[in-house]
């Protein structure tokens, strides 16, 4: 069976951070996965404007130094699945996705590592 874009993009994702992440672990950065689209090139109807304001969660094993943490709330993922590499994604992206996911367990307090 041929793979859609957004297959190509979430294994691209969960290559590209493979070792890094840790499924259980509150720290995390983001991806927005319409630039991934962009990055990787996928043209499709579907593609990066589809996908433009859905961001890709990455459990992080590390902590990154000289970065900018924010607290955020875990119930704001509560809406979302997680996939066997630990990546995570609103669940209408794991549902389209059409691969393996179970619901995304969050901390209570997240923190999202922010680098500049």
């Amino acid at each position: 069976m041929k793979k859609s874009n957004l297959q190509k993009a979430l294994e691209v994702i969960a290559r590209e951070f493979k070792g890094e992440i840790d499924a259980k672990n509150e720290k995390y950065v983001i991806l927005n996965l319409g630039n991934v689209f962009k990055a990787l090139n996928l043209k499709s109807k579907s593609g990066a404007k589809k996908y433009n304001d859905t961001s890709v969660v990455i459990p992080m094993k590390r902590e990154f130094k000289k970065c900018l943490n924010v607290i955020v709330n875990g119930n704001n993922f509560a809406n979302h699945v997680q996939f066997e590499s630990g990546i995570v994604v609103p669940a209408w992206v794991g549902e389209e996705s059409k691969m393996f996911h179970k619901p995304y367990q969050p901390a209570r307090t997240m923190v999202l590592m922010m680098k500049w």
